[in-house]
């Protein structure tokens, strides 16, 4: 009986089973980070659904992105016409911030590229 049920399972193992470790650091580094994001906005080759998805897997990792990221994805968001994504950077920088005084901190830095790109004041993006 052992022997008939020993036939019935399969002979491979099905390859979604199989997980692969790796002993690198899937995390990029901070440079790494900024250079690929800073990059990719920065660039002239999509339209407003790449610019929403590359907002939302730079907004993805847990860190709060770097000032040149940000500012690229408002250039890019100015470059399309797409005022509502630049609001939304805005307020996923917002929900990324510990508090209020780091999210003020990057507000004031950002305010002579909101002068320039023509994007209003953000202070009535809410935590959500």
């Amino acid at each position: 009986m052992l022997l008939l049920r020993s036939r019935l399972l399969p002979r491979f193992v099905p390859r979604t089973i199989i997980v692969r470790h790796s002993h690198e650091n899937p995390y990029p580094t901070i440079p790494e980070y900024e250079s690929r994001w800073t990059t990719f906005f920065n660039s002239s080759a999509y339209d407003q659904f790449e610019l929403q998805r590359g907002l939302n897997h730079a907004f993805s990792f847990d860190i709060v992105p770097t000032v040149p990221v940000l500012e690229a994805a408002l250039r890019a968001a100015r470059r399309l016409g797409d005022y509502a994504a630049a609001m939304r950077v805005f307020g996923a920088l917002r929900q990324k911030c510990k508090d209020d005084k780091e999210y003020e901190g990057y507000v004031r830095h950002l305010d002579s590229l909101k002068t320039e790109l023509g994007i209003s004041a953000p202070e009535d993006i809410g935590r959500m």
